[in-house]
């Protein structure tokens, strides 16, 4: 069986185009009735359940900071039974949207005195890391570098030159860009997301590629909903009881 084939009836985004851009990597059991494919923080499980397979993996590569997804209701149903796993909900989104680019301007333009937005760049990226909050905002790129060599971009808000929230594209596929958004949590409510969301689709239009976004709770829902995108629906989402992500 080819490698799309145990995906071919899903309908995740981050499946469908990373898969087409051929980014991630694909793990399979020996018959090749299961596979599992893991990109950036995501592991999604496809095909027959195979638990031996399942338990291999997790004791080789573990599910520090993994969120695990399926499609198939058997692996659900075996995820749920799973100590020491806890079920989420996230939320999927179209990918085509009819954006409002003058309302999409004006929430960029309309910033208070003392809060910048700016492009991400070698110094901002490195500082990324030094703080819990921010640190997804890296994407799944080893440097700077290789985040603008792949086609990364993203926008921050700085307020007196002080990192308060970021946008930037966790994975870059043919055609689109996986949106990854943070705010300091001291900073939250205050509709940064929306702001940089705004900047993050106007750029993504202005390179032909179509800012993909899941929402990884009601608050990143209602974000994306304001800017225009057009719900799928929730869906269950595991990770690790302990881990903070």
């Amino acid at each position: 069986r080819g490698i799309m084939e145990l995906f071919k009836t899903w309908k995740k985004n981050m499946v469908l185009y990373g898969l087409k851009s051929q980014i991630g990597t694909v793990y399979r059991n020996s018959d090749r009735t299961t596979s599992f494919y893991d990109v950036g923080n995501f592991l999604y499980l496809a095909g027959e359940l195979d638990s031996r397979f399942w338990e291999d993996f997790v004791r080789k590569y573990g599910l520090d900071y993994k969120i695990i997804i399926s499609e198939n209701t058997n692996w659900q149903d075996f995820l749920h039974r799973k100590v020491g796993l806890k079920s989420f909900t996230r939320y999927s989104f179209k990918d085509k949207a009819n954006f409002q680019v003058e309302f999409l301007n004006n929430l960029v333009t309309n910033l208070e005195e003392d809060y910048n937005i700016v492009p991400i760049d070698n110094h901002i990226y490195n500082c990324f890391s030094e703080e819990v909050w921010s640190q997804d905002l890296q994407g799944d790129f080893e440097s700077y570098q290789d985040f603008v060599l792949k086609g990364g971009f993203g926008f921050v808000i700085l307020k007196n030159n002080e990192l308060i929230a970021g946008i930037s594209s966790g994975l870059v596929y043919r055609g689109a860009v996986e949106v990854e958004v943070a705010t300091r949590p001291n900073e939250q409510g205050n509709g940064f997301a929306k702001k940089l969301g705004a900047a993050m689709i106007l750029e993504s239009l202005n390179r032909d590629m179509f800012p993909l976004w899941d929402a990884h709770n009601e608050a990143s829902k209602k974000v994306a909903e304001f800017l225009g995108y057009e719900l799928i629906g929730p869906y269950v989402a595991f990770e690790l009881e302990k881990s903070v992500i």
